[in-house]
C-alpha cells in the first residue's frame, strides 16, 4: 500500500513536471525527449518505473505505456501504437518491441550481475504474496530445485533472460529457435544502440541522464520499490542469500549467455559516453 508520504511526494513531482511542461510550451522550447526503458526482471525496474511514473503520470494516462511482449498479438499491437506517442514507455519486452516504439526517444536499460539477478528472481517468487505468477510452485521449492528446473514457466524467468531480451523478446518461446551464439552476438550488437546502459550498483548516478532527458525531477537517489528483503520472513533467508560456488556451478547454464552480454556491457560502459545524450536535439 502506498504511504501518505509517497503519495504526497508523487503529487509534488507531478505538479513540478506539469509546471515545467507548461513553461516549455510558453517558451517555445517544446517537449522533452520521450524515454523508453527496457525492463529486465529484477534489475530495479519497479524503482525506475516509480521515478518516471511518479512525475509523468500513471499507467492509465496517455503519457505512460507499460508493455509485456508476451501478451496476445492484437493487444501488443495496440500497446505499441500507444507507446509511440507516450512520454515514458517501460516493460518486459525485447529488442523487437524496442525498435517498434523507440522513434527519437532516449532508450536505456539496467543490468546487474547475472548470478545475482537469477538469485533475486527466486527470492521474488519465493516471498511475493500478491501478483505472483509462480506462487503455486516456487514457494515450495528449494533454490537448487528452482535453478535446475526445466519447467517452461520457470525457465521463462531463469534461462538467459538478459541475452534473450536484448536479442529479440522477453518471451522465451520466441528465442528457442535462435542459435545461442547468434543470440549473444545480436544482444551485444544491440547494446550500442541504447543511449545508456545503467548498472544496478551505480543506478543512483546512472539514472540522472535519463531523468534529465525526460525533464523528470531527480534528487540523486532512486525510490526503493519491490525490494524482496522488505517482505521476507526469517524462514526465507535462503531466498536472499548470494549463490555459493556449488549453486553458481549449478546455475552456469542459466546465465552462460547473460554473462557474455554483461561483460560486453561493462566494457562498453567503461569506455564512457560518446556524447552528451541529455543535450541531443529533440
Amino acid at each position: 500500500m502506498q504511504t501518505l508520504a509517497k503519495a504526497s511526494q508523487k503529487r509534488i513531482n507531478r505538479l513540478r513536471y506539469n509546471l515545467q511542461m507548461l513553461a516549455r510550451r510558453i517558451s517555445g522550447e517544446g517537449a522533452p525527449r520521450r524515454v523508453v526503458f527496457l525492463h529486465i526482471p529484477k534489475c530495479a525496474g519497479s524503482s525506475v518505473n516509480a521515478l518516471f511514473k511518479g512525475a509523468i503520470g500513471s499507467s492509465r494516462s496517455a503519457r505512460v505505456e507499460l508493455i509485456d511482449d508476451r501478451i496476445a498479438s492484437r493487444d501488443l499491437e495496440r500497446r505499441i501504437e500507444a507507446a509511440r506517442s507516450a512520454q515514458f514507455v517501460g516493460g518486459h519486452f525485447g529488442k523487437e518491441v524496442l525498435e517498434a516504439v523507440r522513434g527519437d526517444a532516449f532508450t536505456f536499460t539496467v543490468l546487474r550481475d547475472p548470478f545475482d539477478r537469477l538469485r533475486s528472481t527466486y527470492g521474488h517468487f519465493h516471498t511475493r504474496r500478491e501478483g505472483n505468477p509462480l506462487a503455486h510452485k516456487v514457494p515450495r521449492m528449494t533454490i537448487e530445485e528452482y535453478i535446475a528446473s526445466e519447467d517452461p514457466e520457470i525457465l521463462q524467468w531463469t534461462d538467459n533472460v538478459i541475452a534473450r531480451q536484448l536479442a529479440i523478446s522477453h518471451d522465451r518461446a520466441r528465442s528457442l529457435a535462435i542459435d545461442p551464439e547468434l543470440m549473444v552476438e545480436r544482444a551485444i550488437a544491440n547494446l550500442a544502440r541504447f543511449d545508456m546502459i545503467a548498472m544496478l550498483g551505480t543506478l543512483d548516478v546512472d539514472i540522472a541522464a535519463a531523468a534529465a532527458a525526460a525533464g523528470v525531477p531527480y534528487k540523486g537517489a532512486m525510490p526503493e520499490e519491490n525490494v524482496t528483503a522488505n517482505r521476507a520472513s526469517k524462514r526465507s533467508q535462503q531466498a536472499l542469500s548470494s549463490l555459493d560456488q556449488s549453486l553458481r556451478d549449478l546455475a552456469a547454464p542459466r546465465v552462460q549467455l547473460d554473462l557474455a552480454v554483461y561483460e560486453a556491457a561493462q566494457a562498453q560502459k567503461a569506455k564512457g559516453p560518446t556524447a552528451d545524450i541529455a543535450a541531443q536535439p529533440q
